[in-house]
């Protein structure tokens, strides 16, 4: 069963990151793609615990995999963007190995916090924390000239215009 639940969570997390190029890149820009990632990730996570049946759970898995594509496949764009390319290795390192930490350390973290409070706050506080990353996200990343007039597809861009 947690297995099939993964399996849903990591089906639609492909799906919306192949999306992540026309429809929401082009449209909405990298900026509000992660911001609407990182909230619909923290409703959903606040959600989780009312689950009432397994039908639901596999339908939360899945908006929250979504959520998820979105905001990684920005990120990790990120971490590249705007490096000489002799760079971008080391710069990707730093990046797989905070988010390997926090692979490790959130799992830690519900599970104190819900050992402290209880299951729903503790799903809670993690949601919260998402949807605040929010504030970091658009206070912290400097924009491109290109993806502040949504002109173009900086990731894009990025990937195939190398030389």
């Amino acid at each position: 069963l947690i297995g099939m639940l993964a399996n849903t969570h990591l089906i639609i997390y492909g799906l919306a990151a192949g999306l992540c190029g026309a429809p929401f890149y082009k449209k909405i820009g990298l900026m509000n793609t992660a911001i609407l990632g990182a909230v619909l990730q923290g409703v959903i996570i606040i959600l989780i615990p009312y689950a009432e049946n397994l039908t639901m759970l596999f339908l939360l898995q899945a908006f929250q995999g979504f959520g998820y594509g979105l905001i990684f496949t920005v990120v990790t764009s990120w971490a590249v963007e705007n490096i000489p390319e002799i760079k971008q290795s080391t710069r990707m390192g730093l990046f797989q190995s905070l988010y390997s930490a926090g692979m490790f350390l959130g799992p830690v973290l519900i599970g104190i916090l819900i050992e402290v409070f209880s299951r729903s706050t503790g799903y809670l506080i993690m949601g919260a924390l998402s949807i605040a990353s929010t504030i970091l996200i658009k206070t912290s990343i400097k924009r491109s000239k290109k993806e502040a007039s949504n002109e173009e597809f900086p990731l894009e861009e990025m990937l195939f215009n190398r030389k």
